[in-house]
């Protein structure tokens, strides 16, 4: 019933959509609209809705397991991104950028995806916020969401790299103007994989055994002793769905395997064949996962956050050696204002200060006490601004000779050539 209720309420709102584009602005909808528009379909046709209820055994849960229709019954049968016919999940994911952190919504996906040369995915957030002192100035960016990677987090991890179907879904074709390089840093258990493995074409940094090996000699090399050793980090963990999904991966079965593309699979067979010394025993990677995990959290508690730092900035520079600056970190102007053209900027602006001083207060006063709404405060904004220009500033004898003295200078040098 749950299901086919979705499908029902779907289906209605991708009609409606089509019919009346503007819901896009005037209705929008996240995943309790979708079930409020359920239940009360159910109650108008007398169907008992007492079994959502939070104060009902399993009413919680019931009421989940019907939200987690909601993606798979728009992707997988009516084929469309919720977006796209008005459904906003309330995706908890963020970007770190230069010191800042970001929320990662649906509207911010064009802005966002310009940010940082290197692109990294991580697990935990308490990673993230233990990094940022370090990478504020440096241009990389973090993108992280509490789980598996959330739909807008993935959505702009894979548009940083110009994909071009992600761009298709999700941003009308739009795709950064320059390319970052895309990393995935997770858990080293078989949870972290699989979130590795969502995340297309990114390149997997960590954690696995050999990242303590590595972080030990990288802050050795800095005069930093850390004397790490597995044994100080990983727990015990029990065989689940994910670590048989990447034993599938070795075994050519299941769905998992079955999604991955040529490069794809052959990064993850190389990947978990691969064998590690782990208490004198030679022992392949994913069978360290049936039994073993070290979490991201746990290696940072031992080791610090400037060393796990060091081992990261090592790491990032040993998968690339060259990154382009100019996504979202430098900036050039292809103009330039002289100390000169700057002080005389600051001078005009002192001179029109007392001219304008009247007017601008009695345009603030207004302001303070408008009965009911503007309809654009951007419009009312430039209607002022237009009738101090046109009226008192442009009319003021002084402002007017120093324009014209200006202007004089501007013509003079045109007529000399000198205009560029």
């Amino acid at each position: 019933m749950d299901r086919h209720m979705v499908k029902y309420i779907i289906g209605q709102r991708k009609k409606a959509i089509q019919e009346n584009p503007s819901l896009f602005v005037t209705e929008r909808w996240d995943h309790s609209d979708v079930f409020y528009a359920i239940r009360t379909h159910l109650n108008q046709h007398g169907y008992d809705t007492s079994v959502y209820n939070d104060n009902v055994r399993g009413g919680s849960d019931h009421r989940k397991s019907l939200y987690d229709m909601i993606k798979p019954v728009c992707e997988d049968y009516y084929h469309v991104k919720r977006h796209q016919i008005g459904i906003y999940p309330e995706d908890r994911t963020i970007m770190a950028f230069k010191g800042r952190v970001y929320s990662v919504g649906f509207d911010d996906l064009r802005a966002l995806m310009q940010n940082g040369t290197d692109v990294i995915v991580v697990e935990k957030q308490g990673t993230v916020i233990k990094m940022v002192p370090f990478t504020g100035n440096i241009g990389i960016a973090f993108i992280q969401s509490q789980g598996f990677v959330s739909e807008y987090g993935t959505a702009l991890a894979a548009l940083c790299t110009g994909d071009g179907k992600t761009a298709f879904d999700y941003t009308d074709n739009y795709v950064p103007m320059y390319k970052g390089h895309l990393g995935v840093l997770t858990d080293c258990d078989s949870s972290g994989i699989m979130i590795g493995l969502k995340i297309k074409n990114a390149t997997r940094i960590g954690i696995d055994p050999n990242t303590v090996i590595e972080m030990n000699q990288v802050n050795k090399d800095l005069g930093i002793d850390l004397d790490l050793t597995i044994e100080d980090l990983q727990e015990t963990t029990s065989v689940n769905s994910h670590w048989t999904a990447l034993d599938g991966i070795l075994r050519g079965t299941g769905r998992v395997y079955q999604g991955l593309s040529i490069q794809e699979w052959k990064f993850y067979r190389d990947y978990l064949s691969q064998s590690y010394d782990v208490n004198g025993d030679n022992i392949q990677f994913i069978d360290y996962l049936e039994e073993n995990r070290i979490e991201l959290n746990t290696m940072l508690a031992a080791v610090k956050p400037e060393p796990f730092w060091n081992w990261l900035r090592w790491k990032l520079l040993q998968l690339w050696p060259n990154r382009d600056y100019r996504r979202g970190s430098i900036y050039l102007n292809d103009t330039m204002q002289t100390p000169t053209i700057k002080k005389l900027i600051n001078w005009h602006a002192k001179q029109t200060k007392p001219v304008i001083e009247d007017s601008i207060k009695k345009a603030k006063e207004g302001l303070s006490k408008v009965k009911g709404f503007y309809q654009d405060v951007n419009t009312k904004q430039k209607e002022i601004e237009t009738e101090v220009l046109n009226n008192v500033l442009l009319k003021n004898k002084k402002i007017q000779e120093i324009d014209l003295a200006i202007e004089s200078i501007m013509t003079n040098n045109n007529e000399n050539g000198r205009d560029g």
